[in-house]
């Protein structure tokens, strides 16, 4: 069986530069290829980001809450993730894009060769310790995936670079059985 762990996910335009910028986005941003999606259960991907990480649901009554960074750049609230799903289970039911593209991810419905939906992972199933801080992962197991459907606008790209030809034609779906790319 296959397994995928995806605690930090971060899709950029081909970087060939690097800085010092403290982040991957703003290392990324800073060497001209800017994140177009950026997806972590982590933490921020940009110094600068304080928003929404990811959405977890709860088994019990289907109620959604979102889990925020703890600071601008910071790690993961995991502890307002334990207090919402303490009484039962909850599954990550969106991760969401730090970038400015909204290129989030959402459970995968069932369709083509793939008739049933994919299921949501478990919201707590892969705790760890990053920086003394707990936080979650997102652990992928047969049956489960998360996709972005239509891929919003990209930076602008030199149409003679082939590596940038396939970066923005690509489609992303990341699945335990496989992960696809579609151009």
């Amino acid at each position: 069986m296959r397994r995928v762990f995806c605690g930090i996910c971060v899709l950029a335009h081909a970087a060939e530069r690097t800085s010092a910028a403290s982040l991957p986005c703003d290392v990324f941003a800073s060497g001209g290829t800017p994140c177009v999606a950026a997806h972590s259960t982590v933490r921020a991907l940009f110094a600068t980001y304080s928003g929404a990480l990811y959405e977890v649901t709860r088994a019990s009554d289907g109620a959604s809450r979102n889990v925020t960074a703890l600071s601008a750049g910071g790690f993961a609230d995991s502890a307002a993730q334990d207090a919402f799903c303490a009484t039962t289970d909850c599954v990550i039911s969106m991760i969401w894009d730090q970038s400015a593209f909204a290129n989030h991810l959402s459970v995968g419905p069932g369709g083509g060769a793939r008739p049933n939906p994919d299921k949501p992972v478990n919201a707590s199933r892969l705790a760890v310790t990053v920086g003394g801080h707990k936080v979650y992962g997102a652990y992928f197991e047969g049956g489960m995936g998360c996709k972005f459907w239509a891929p919003n606008a990209r930076p602008p790209t030199h149409a003679a670079d082939p590596r940038a030809r396939a970066q923005n034609a690509l489609d992303v779906e990341a699945r335990a059985h496989s992960l696809d790319s579609k151009s």
